[in-house]
Formats: C-alpha cells, structure tokens, sequence
C-alpha cells in the first residue's frame, strides 16, 4: 500500500504530459490493464486517454468507473425516468425537471427549481454533510426524490459515488497504478473514496496531480485546502518550468491570485515561458457591446494565431455569437462539442459528418455520388437525415426506421439509407426537382446554421472545412486548454457577485478568473466590465 503522492503543476507546467511520461516508464513494470486514470471531468479524462498506452476502459470519470462497476443501473435525472419523474400528476409545478439537464461541469444544473433543489441536495451529499440541508423545500424534495429512484429501481449521479464508497472497497480492475488528474476538484465525497482505494494492497503507485489554484467547482463541493493537506516528506512534486505563460501574462495572473486567502501562494514558485514577454493589455468592448472588439479579434485571425473568448457566464456571449454569425466568422468550442450554441456548424471530427456536409448533402440529386461522404457518417446523423423525409418516403413505417432501421455499431452505408426507402422516395429523390425539394426542407429545419455556412461562405469559402481557430465559451468549459490570445470579459453574475462578498466566494471568483488568464500563450485582452461594481477582475 503507497503513500499518497503529490504532482503540482501550475498552468502551463506540463502536468499531463508529465503524467503521460510517468505513465510509459510505469508500463516496463505494470501492464497497462493493471492502470486505472482517472479525472474530475470527462474533458480531462479524455485528454489523458488520447496520450497513453493504457486501455480505454481504464480511463475515466470516478462516476463512470463506479457506475460501469455497480452493473450501469437506470440514472433517474436522465432519458425517460426524468419525463416519468416530470408527468407525475401529484408533483408541484416547480418540482419538475424540465427537458433537459445543463452540463453538470458547467455550473447549473437545470434552469428550474427542480434542478436548483436537486443541485442543493447533490452539494449536500457531496460535502458529506451530516446537518440537516438548508431549507425545509429542499428537505421535502430530496424525500420524494429518494422515494422515487426506490421505486423506479434507479440511481441519480450522487449515488454513484456513494454506492462506489459502499460496494467499491478497491478500485474496479484492481489495478498496480491508480493516478488522479485534477485532483484539486474532487468533493470530500470523491476523496473519500479515492482514499479508500488508494489503501488498497494490490497498488504500487497511487498519484493524485493538480493545482489548487485551479479549483473551480466549489459549487459542486470541491474545496482547494483539501489538495494541500501535507504530505509525507519526499512524497511530492512541483513542476516548476511553464510552457505555455510569457513573462508578462505571467506576472499579472500571478499578481491576481495573490489576493487568494492563504495559503494558495505559499511558496507558490514557477517560472514563465522564456522568449518574448508576451502582453495583458485592455479593450474597451463589453460583452453586452462586443462590436468594439471585432476588428481586433479578426485581425488576430488573420495573422494565424487562436483566439478564445471567455466569460464566466454563458449568457454573457449571446451578443457576441449573434454578431459572429451576423459576420460570417467561423467558431467552435471543442471542449464542449455537445454545446450547440458554440458549435453552429459542428465541424468535421473523429469520422463525423459535419452541419455543413451534411446540408449539401440534402441538395444532392443523385444517391450514388454519396458514396465518398456517406460512408463517414455514424448512426445518429443519418437519423437525423433520415427525419428530414416524408414518412410516406419510408418502405415502412417512419417511426420504425427512426427507431431501429439502421445498424448500430459500424458506420452508415449507401444501401443501409435506400433500404430504408420505397419507390416512389427513390424516384423523387433522383428527380430534377430533388435539390430545389429538399433545400427548401434543409432551410425549414437548418435556417440558422444556414445563414451562417452562407455569411461564412461570401466571406472567405475554404473556411466552410476548416476548423475554426475562433474558440467561444465560458472559462469553466475551456479548462485545461489554451489559446495564442484570450479575450476576457471581467464580469460576474447577480448571484456570483452575492456569493463574493463571503471570504469563500471571493476565492473561488479569484481562482475562476485566475484559470481564464492563464490559457493565453501570447495576449491577454481584459475586456471592460458593463458595470463596474459586478467584477471579478479590476480592469
């Protein structure tokens, strides 16, 4: 059983390549299947599993890996046990879900009160709360809640974790390595159980890696002091040298996360990026007005370089994706390729048709000059075509195809499209009439994204297939990565600013903003604040 050891890195500083090393020098001595990594969020666990050598399946989330060992129970906040939940007759109004869930990594999660009680409840149970939960509303909640998943046979995502602690005594796979990235967010509850299992006997190397400075889900329970609890001597390592930060981005972040409650820069020591100093200099754009920053943003496009734009809350961005749009200025935020908003186009990746492909494909007359494109596209996008015809276009049933036409598991063919269609749909769509038909059903379902691709295409055609170097997002959905320059409005929300005004709550502001400044390689532009008493930086 290995003492618990530590990897600080700061931004910059090479933490998951340093890792990723770690990790090949570890495979002379562990097989791979023997190593569990693992991380906070599914962006970082991804990052971990695209530079090493150790099986798929090892690489995930604390919540995946318990919820793959438990035996993948229904989730009661998803899918059709949330539309049961929601058509309760006896539920209040407000207690209802809603459609959907927001990104549980984003902050929020649902735009109702039922997701506000279900996020205090989580938060409770995160922190291993023994009191009874603030609020007797929220109280009365998390009863009827717990009652349901009873009777439903289900888990929300909380459960997880607690039923990881409970039947997960060792880590699932029993690996000889167990290495946790991000560390710094972990709730009590994560560290609870990642303890329990690095005490395991059949581990030779248990490392935990992050940066407390880097904490920025407390409203998710994590707590920073947690990660810089002493270790034993010898048992801890500072990465020292950034990479990414010039002198001058440096300094000014640094400077900022100085007014940090201590002890977060206790012998806080690493040093920038040598060569050019780099620059933090300010703009007079607001995010309600962001016109102003346009031209200096295109310009930075122009000359090649990546650009982010970042807030601390999305709503905040509205007038600027509204504006790119307007502008024909491709964008994209692939750490959140869900996130349709930020990706109008949803760019070409991983074998994946795009938004783009995909409308000129329903202006081709001609089923056999598919062939190229058709054979990249996964199942869920030739639904998605599929839904744009006529359910009198089908061989059977509309619904039927929708639900189980198509071959689950492997690419989607030519033929595997015809089979699904009569006569009569494969003689319309030959017909000369066809682009003109299914252009004006493409404009009915698509007329966003197409005005974009339009606005796009008279601006500069090639690029329609190329990935954007404009990235859109708030600094919770970028973290762990970087751009050459960032944009960053210095405002906070109604609520952000409440929250503030406690010593905690202007730590967790500081740390939020603190990440936003360090993703920038070259410039940091600090935007101005719409109010100047609602800010979380002093610009």
């Amino acid at each position: 059983m290995p003492a618990e050891f530590r990897v600080v890195g700061p931004p910059g500083t090479g933490k998951t390549t340093f890792l990723a090393h770690q990790v090949e020098q570890w495979a002379t001595q562990h097989p791979p299947e023997r190593m569990v990594l693992t991380s906070y969020t599914r962006a970082a666990a991804a990052v971990l599993a695209g530079r090493v050598g150790v099986p798929r399946e090892n690489i995930a989330t604390l919540h995946a890996l318990c919820y793959r060992a438990i035996g993948r129970p229904p989730i009661a906040e998803t899918g059709a046990l949330a539309a049961q939940w929601d058509a309760r007759p006896d539920l209040p109004p407000s207690w209802k879900l809603g459609a959907s869930l927001s990104d549980l990594e984003e902050g929020n999660i649902a735009d109702t009160d039922a997701g506000a009680m279900l996020a205090d409840y989580n938060l409770w149970r995160a922190q291993l709360r023994t009191d009874p939960m603030l609020g007797e509303r929220v109280r009365y909640f998390a009863e009827a809640w717990e009652a349901y998943k009873a009777d439903t046979g289900s888990i929300d995502f909380a459960d997880m974790l607690d039923r990881g602690y409970e039947d997960l005594p060792e880590c699932p796979g029993l690996p000889e390595v167990l290495v946790v990235d991000e560390a710094q967010d972990l709730t009590p509850a994560q560290w609870r159980l990642i303890r329990q299992w690095g005490a395991s006997r059949d581990l030779a190397r248990y490392v935990v890696a992050g940066d407390p400075a880097q904490a920025i889900y407390g409203f998710a329970g994590a707590r920073p002091d947690v990660f810089m609890t002493p270790v034993e001597p010898g048992h801890e390592r500072l990465l020292m040298q950034s990479w990414r930060l010039p002198p001058a981005i440096h300094e000014y972040a640094e400077a900022y996360l100085a007014q940090h409650s201590p002890p977060m820069t206790d012998n806080r020591t690493f040093r920038p990026r040598e060569g050019e100093p780099g620059e933090v200099r300010r703009i007079g754009a607001t995010w309600r007005t962001p016109d102003a920053m346009l031209h200096d943003v295109d310009g930075q496009l122009r000359a090649g370089r990546t650009v982010m734009v970042l807030a601390a809350c999305s709503y905040m961005l509205r007038p600027l994706l509204a504006l790119l749009r307007e502008q024909g200025i491709p964008f994209h935020n692939p750490y959140r390729r869900q996130a349709g908003a930020w990706n109008p186009l949803r760019p070409a990746r991983d074998g994946q048709v795009s938004t783009v492909d995909r409308l000129l494909a329903y202006l081709r007359p001609d089923w056999r000059t598919w062939d190229a494109e058709a054979r990249n596209w996964s199942v869920r996008e030739a639904l998605q075509w599929l839904d744009m015809l006529r359910a009198s276009e089908f061989e059977g049933t509309k619904t039927a195809a929708l639900a189980g036409g198509l071959p689950q598991g492997r690419e989607v063919l030519p033929a595997d499209l015809i089979g699904l269609l009569n006569d009569e749909a494969l003689d319309a769509l030959t017909a000369e009439s066809a682009p003109a038909e299914l252009g004006r059903r493409a404009l009915q379902r698509y007329e966003r994204p197409l005005e974009f691709a339009a606005a796009i295409y008279a601006r500069r055609p090639a690029a329609l297939r190329e990935t954007p170097r404009l990235t859109i997002g708030t600094i919770h959905s970028v973290k762990g990565g970087e751009s050459d320059v960032i944009y960053l409005f210095p405002d906070i929300s109604l609520a952000g600013l409440i929250e503030s005004r406690s010593a905690d709550g202007q730590d967790a502001m500081i740390r939020q903003f603190y990440v936003g400044m360090t993703r920038a390689r070259q410039s940091l532009v600090l935007c101005a604040p719409q109010q100047p008493g609602m800010v979380g930086i002093q610009v």
